[in-house]
């Protein structure tokens, strides 16, 4: 699971880590990463006018 730590404060992630399955690896995953591997969002669903 990657966390976007920028994104959130410090009791949410202790929140999430604490809470997280056994054996789960969590990760931090720069920001610049997340929007490279980001699912791309298509123009087809755009109306022009």
């Amino acid at each position: 699971m990657a966390l976007p730590h920028e994104a959130m404060g410090r009791r949410a992630v202790e929140i999430l880590l604490d809470e997280g399955s056994h054996g789960e690896t969590l990760i931090e995953m720069p920001a610049v990463v997340r929007a490279s591997v980001a699912p791309a969002r298509s123009d087809a669903t755009r109306t022009r006018g």
